[in-house]
């Protein structure tokens, strides 16, 4: 309360401080750009995530061993964010299977595809450069070819 208030009004402050909720308001400006479907805004979101993607994803990289090979870091990073990953090895490489709707990125309300899904897209770059990243129905679906 500061000198020189009334009660009435410091009493008026007091109950609106208990009902005011901080605002995701980059959260909303990115929705409504999004549902606005202008190609070339979406298509400048998608590389701004992307970018960040591939930022953070060189840095998970640099925590994790040496030694460990791509596949193990990427289903690393994907348990770390609660997504739904099967991995299928072969000696050419695997095939990583995700699910959509699972994961800090991808499911639940607010996490727009067409952001999550470029920023996952960037991580998986920056893990296993040259891996192959395609939508397949519910499912992300990532080749990962083996190193020589």
């Amino acid at each position: 309360m500061r000198a020189g208030g009334t009660f009435a009004r410091d009493w008026q402050l007091i109950k609106l401080s208990r009902t005011w909720h901080p605002h995701d308001l980059s959260g909303a400006i990115l929705e409504r750009l999004l549902e606005a479907h202008n190609p070339l805004v979406v298509t400048e979101i998608g590389k701004a995530a992307r970018a960040l993607g591939s930022e953070e994803g060189k840095q998970f990289r640099e925590r994790m061993p040496a030694a460990m090979d791509e596949v193990t870091v990427l289903e690393s990073f994907f348990l770390v964010g609660g997504i739904w990953c099967e991995a299928a090895r072969k000696e050419e490489g695997a095939m990583l299977r995700i699910r959509k709707d699972t994961g800090t990125f991808l499911g639940g309300a607010g996490h727009l595809e067409a952001i999550a899904i470029p920023f996952l897209a960037g991580i998986i770059e920056a893990i296993a450069p040259g891996a192959q990243v395609r939508e397949y129905g519910d499912l992300l679906e990532v080749l990962v070819l083996a190193t020589p």
